[in-house]
């Protein structure tokens, strides 16, 4: 699992927080899948701004979401998120 919990307690923005998972889903993802683990408690103590965009992202299907047993979560970054990232100014990516 990668840790994500010093970046999801910033404020993160729809952006960057693609980028993060676009840029971890190189590494460590299941490549079948695509999806990132990260644990239930990373999630639970990222700020309100961060898990705010994750749930717009979830929302707007730019992100998908699973549980992965009682204590992970699945984050993947859609084709929708995909398109959104690459329709953003190069400054923001």
């Amino acid at each position: 699992m990668i840790n994500f919990s010093n970046r999801l307690q910033q404020d993160l923005t729809i952006v960057e927080l693609i980028k993060l998972l676009k840029s971890a889903s190189g590494d460590i993802s299941n490549p079948t899948t695509g999806y990132i683990l990260v644990p239930a408690s990373q999630l639970s103590e990222a700020s309100k701004a961060s898990r705010d965009t994750i749930s717009y992202c979830e929302e707007h299907q730019f992100i998908e979401i699973r549980p992965a047993g009682k204590k992970c979560y699945e984050l993947r970054v859609t084709e929708k998120g995909l398109a959104f990232f690459r329709s953003q100014p190069k400054s923001l990516q």
